[in-house]
């Protein structure tokens, strides 16, 4: 699975929160969690390298509760201050490993093909957070052509 490593310096982020249930993933409502990002960073000069993420945290999930919280987050480095109504959270400084998706064929399946990867290759990751690395311009609430959209799943390597 084509993959690379790559070192991320401390990064806060602000954004929206989605609690998402794994049995009705197919449900939530990814689109409408973007587009609240989308309007809140119309207007803003964004870098043209810039990324925005997708954050998943699992930490709360159990064999029991099969939701984990998903956030759909910009660099804070773009504002002055934090929106009202958003959370702020932190990608602490380390090594990474990101896989290449695309839309429409990105979901559930591409994370357990890297998850496997890492497993077979005895690859240390810690499992509490994974994250998608999504460009400035492919974000779902942008109006993309999903069936071009290039984004990457990470990983924080142990």
């Amino acid at each position: 699975m084509k993959n690379e490593r790559f070192f991320l310096e401390k990064t806060e982020f602000y954004g929206y929160e989605l609690l998402v249930d794994l049995r009705k993933i197919g449900q939530a409502d990814f689109k409408g969690l973007w587009a609240r990002l989308d309007a809140v960073s119309e207007g803003l000069k964004l870098d043209e390298d810039m990324f925005f993420i997708g954050y998943e945290d699992y930490r709360e999930m159990t064999t029991e509760n099969k939701t984990f919280k998903y956030y759909a987050m910009i660099p804070s480095s773009y504002f002055d201050d934090m929106p009202e109504g958003m959370v702020s959270m932190v990608l602490e400084e380390g090594e990474y490993i990101k896989f290449e998706s695309r839309f429409p064929t990105h979901g559930p399946k591409i994370f357990q093909k890297a998850y496997k990867y890492l497993h077979d290759n005895n690859i240390d990751y810690d499992n509490r957070f994974d994250f998608e690395l999504i460009p400035r311009d492919s974000h779902p609430g942008a109006g993309i052509d999903e069936d071009e959209s290039l984004l990457y799943i990470g990983l924080k390597l142990k």
